[in-house]
């Protein structure tokens, strides 16, 4: 009897821990660099797919405003910033959830061990002139990703859905 009572006791932890798992697994956030999708949902989309997607936002600016980069919705708690007015999306250096690639926060020269050489980039001028920004083309468009030039860290990554001449025309410092 003992014997089937612990039986019986290790299969409900497994099955409490398989479904915590899944539920876990459900509510992370997947950013895919390689098809350029957020859970599978591109930054494109109209902000009505996106706050279905992600329901938790902290703030939204609509859009052909004159800040926030023409507007959008953002996710202060998941640092994940879509620009809807400009087709992309930021995931900044405090986003908890899953990468394609470990990128962010990563020194540069080990980023680009995983991606290659940039196929363009761009030191901005005034208060921003600390940072590199750098562009790999992709079939959906484009990656962007900040670093840091002081310390060589990769604090921003962004996904654009326009090739890179046009997202280089995109950014808002």
């Amino acid at each position: 009897m003992k014997k089937i009572f612990f039986l019986l006791t290790l299969f409900a932890c497994s099955c409490v821990q398989i479904y915590a798992q899944k539920v876990e697994d459900k509510d992370i956030i997947k950013v895919d660099l390689d098809k350029g999708l957020i859970n599978d949902v591109e930054p494109t989309a109209k902000p009505k797919k996106i706050k279905k997607a992600f329901p938790n936002f902290s703030s939204e600016t609509a859009e052909n405003l004159d800040y926030n980069c023409g507007g959008g919705i953002f996710y202060l708690n998941d640092d994940m910033h879509f620009f809807t007015a400009r087709d992309y999306v930021e995931i900044r250096g405090e986003f908890k959830g899953k990468i394609s690639h470990d990128v962010l926060n990563q020194k540069f020269d080990i980023v680009a061990n995983q991606l290659g050489k940039p196929d363009h980039q761009v030191k901005p001028q005034g208060d921003d002139e600390g940072i590199m920004v750098v562009y790999y083309k992709k079939e959906y468009g484009c990656l962007r990703l900040n670093y840091n030039i002081s310390t060589g860290n990769v604090f921003e990554i962004a996904i654009h859905y326009k090739p890179i001449g046009e997202a280089c025309m995109d950014l808002c410092f």
